[in-house]
């Protein structure tokens, strides 16, 4: 980025310098930059430099100086000194900036050369042996570069000159067939087909176990606002509906039902079409066909030796919506009404209805040799010879069902493979060693709220712990009054086996899909926990499952709603395999009361809606309990070692300046220079109340009068002001003046967080 406004030639970010593996290098005289109002800024000192080239298209500059810092949203800022010695043309209208002047000329604008094409994607080594058998050993190891439809006319005549042709098509082609081949054994290439993207966006046929929605008499049809959509959302929307159009999917509609539309972030970048069915599935009867106990599918494992893992790409896809009802499916956008011919995400009874299919169609296999859960299936047997034998079976049932595989999610003939959070495996079933991992890694308390935020965590397990008052007593020493703290050898002991005593037998139980679930969950500033639970026979709560996740710098910045949101999603992903097709509601408690109404919300943003999408799968419940109460998810929240140090991005992107100085166009608060001073004693800040010849519209005056009486940082500052303090720990009091009732900071009025 370029800034006019900045003094120094160049400045570059810290972390990306680092990223970059440049070398710093001490400045003999650390200096302070400031802000475009005069203050420090936030970043502190500036302590080193580095030397780097700089290349802006054929624009190079070798050996530049920059200042390390750090900056929020550029990793290189390019001041007025370097504007002027480069002096660029700068074209606002084509956004361009073009290196013609003396200097550049001289020193840095250089010929291009022709860049060498990188592989995009990489290929196994025995792909690349069979393509180099079709090509001379004298080409082989070659680099490649771009030329002109001229320059191959002029080497096509020379008498030494050979060269083939072949298209970006054909090289995919290979490269996709090829990967596929690698991922099946040799003995089921025959069922290649199944294993085909292509064939997965076929429009299926109207079956049996096409999906009906039963709507509940009376129910009133739902039709739902148009949200608008920037720019790029346009886009996105106009590319998902003309391939959705292509593959047969969706198709135009005059329904009278038309359900809303928006677009969500996804995690790894791009944008995710979302319909909002939450209307719908209100008037719609649930479907409760049970999905299959995985305790008793898995009792079958004993003794099996080779296991295999089939996913289901694009599952609900590949089955219709009953001829007649794909009316009920229509959505809103800007190119008009659509309904969808194919199962959508989001509809309540999606999950019972596949699950119905695939049952149907593995139906004289199912607990024989092979489960399945939703688009989940495992095949396992005792021998190798036996397991491609019954890989075939099911093969062949998906083939006449007309299911797909997505390769990239399949595993065969393995000795050990990971199905709905359990390990399977010749050894058995086990945990996953992931749902203790939070507590297990806990590391060592370096001071005394860490103790305190583990032994509180602890307490709650304290009847399943034989002693375990002894084992905590290093620990409570502590905590008490006038104790230092000195983390010794005994404490250390007590912290390690207390560790062990959560995670092991009798205190940790493993899942039971006949027993409800309780999932409790909390979040702070920078972190997201929960808790999984269920009672034994006696209703004693044990937990199943541990759970914790950083925020990530914008997470940070979410509305603690969203925050409190979020750890539940964030739970429900990850004990997916327990929690979707829970017979009875799963009782999710927090201590954030306003999500009781989560479900009911009218209107939802876009993360939001993206969450109620994917919340629609589970049935659950949603109870608030004090946060006091909630003392082993918010334990989890609380651990330093989750909080943010000196430098970390999640503390430089939580004060930011939104609108910075470039983008304000206000008018100018004129004051008039005649005064009527108020009587002060000695040493007081002078309250001058000039005449103002701008005047503030009614409805905001209202609102700043409003606000002033509700701010207590603001009711203090006046306060001060007008006792003549010398100092206020909130802001500097010489920088301040009162006019017609109005704090003034630096000539700018003082605008209150208030929200009416």
């Amino acid at each position: 980025m370029t800034d006019s406004g900045a003094e120094g030639k160049g400045f570059i970010d810290e972390s990306w310098a680092k990223s970059q593996n440049l070398q710093f290098r001490p400045l003999k005289r650390p200096f302070e930059i400031e802000v475009f109002d005069g203050r420090p800024a936030e970043s502190g000192q500036i302590t080193h430099y580095v030397r780097a080239g700089l290349r802006i298209a054929d624009h190079y500059q070798k050996n530049m100086l920059f200042y390390v810092t750090r900056l929020a949203s550029y990793p290189i800022v390019l001041g007025m000194p370097w504007l002027k010695q480069h002096d660029p043309q700068v074209g606002f209208a084509a956004h361009t900036f073009t290196f013609n002047s003396p200097y550049c000329q001289k020193f840095c604008n250089t010929p291009a050369k022709p860049a060498k094409i990188k592989a995009l994607q990489t290929v196994p080594k025995k792909f690349l042996r069979q393509l180099e058998q079709n090509i001379p050993q004298s080409l082989r190891r070659k680099d490649i570069l771009p030329i002109s439809l001229q320059a191959v006319r002029l080497y096509s005549r020379r008498a030494r000159c050979r060269f083939f042709t072949v298209t970006l098509e054909q090289i995919d082609r290979a490269l996709q067939n090829k990967s596929e081949d690698l991922r099946l054994p040799e003995e089921l290439r025959e069922f290649q087909d199944i294993f085909s993207p292509k064939e997965a966006e076929k429009l299926p046929p109207h079956r049996a176990g096409d999906h009906h929605i039963e709507l509940i008499p009376g129910g009133k049809l739902p039709f739902g606002p148009l949200y608008g959509m920037s720019r790029k959302e346009l886009t996105a929307l106009r590319e998902w509906l003309d391939e959705n159009l292509r593959k047969g999917f969706i198709r135009p509609s005059s329904s009278p039902v038309a359900s809303p539309v928006l677009f969500v972030k996804k995690p790894g970048g791009g944008l995710r079409f979302c319909v909002d069915y939450r209307a719908l599935n209100n008037i719609t009867v649930k479907d409760r066909y049970p999905l299959p106990l995985i305790k008793e599918s898995l009792n079958n494992l004993s003794g099996m030796k080779y296991f295999s893992r089939i996913d289901i790409v694009s599952a609900f896809n590949n089955l219709r919506i009953e001829k007649g009802q794909e009316y009920l499916t229509a959505f809103r956008t800007r190119f008009g009404l659509y309904e969808s011919l194919v199962m959508p995400f989001g509809l309540t009874g999606a999950p019972a209805t596949f699950q119905r299919y695939i049952n149907d169609a593995l139906r004289e296999h199912l607990d024989i040799f092979c489960t399945a859960y939703l688009d989940d299936i495992l095949i396992y047997s005792r021998t190798r010879e036996e397991h491609i034998e019954h890989l075939k079976l099911v093969l062949q049932r998906l083939r006449s069902a007309g299911l797909f595989a997505n390769p990239s999610k399949c595993e065969f003939l393995v000795k050990e493979t990971k199905f709905l959070g359990l390990i399977v495996g010749q050894e058995g079933i086990r945990m996953d060693p992931a749902k203790v991992e939070t507590v297990k890694n806990w590391k060592t308390p370096t001071c005394l709220t860490d103790v305190q935020a583990f032994i509180g965590f602890g307490n709650f397990y304290r009847r399943f712990i034989r002693d375990f008052s002894k084992l905590t007593a290093p620990l409570n020493r502590l905590t008490k009054k006038d104790v230092p703290f000195i983390w010794d050898d005994t404490c250390e002991k007590a912290f390690v086996r207390l560790k062990e005593a959560f995670i092991t037998a009798p205190i940790l139980r493993p899942f039971d899909w006949t027993k409800d679930v309780i999932l409790e969950t909390d979040a702070s500033d920078y972190v997201s926990a929960g808790v999984l639970s269920q009672y034994d026979n006696e209703g004693r709560l044990h937990p199943v499952a541990f759970f914790s996740k950083k925020h990530t710098a914008t997470e940070c910045n979410y509305e603690i709603y969203d925050k409190e949101l979020m750890a539940i999603i964030r739970c429900f992903e990850e004990w997916r395999p327990e929690l979707e097709g829970a017979p009875s509601p799963i009782r999710v408690i927090t201590d954030h009361k306003n999500l009781e109404y989560f479900t009911t919300t009218k209107l939802l943003n876009r993360r939001q809606a993206r969450w109620s999408e994917f919340l629609s799968r589970f049935n659950f419940q949603i109870t608030y309990r004090p946060g006091k109460q909630g003392v082993k998810p918010d334990a989890l929240t609380r651990r330093s070692e989750d909080l943010p140090k000196e430098g970390d991005e999640r503390l430089a992107h939580q004060s930011q300046v939104v609108l910075k100085k470039e983008n304000w166009q206000l008018p100018p608060l004129k004051v008039q220079r005649a005064r009527i001073r108020q009587p002060h004693r000695q040493g007081s800040i002078p309250i001058e109340e000039p005449i103002l010849s701008l005047e503030l519209p009614e409805d905001i005056s209202r609102l700043l009068d409003q606000a002033y009486k509700t701010d207590e940082d603001l009711q203090s500052i006046l306060q001060a002001l007008k006792d003549g303090a010398p100092r206020h720990p909130k802001i500097t009091l010489a920088e301040c003046t009162i006019i017609q009732g109005r704090l003034l900071y630096r000539d700018r009025i003082y605008i209150p967080d208030y929200d009416p």
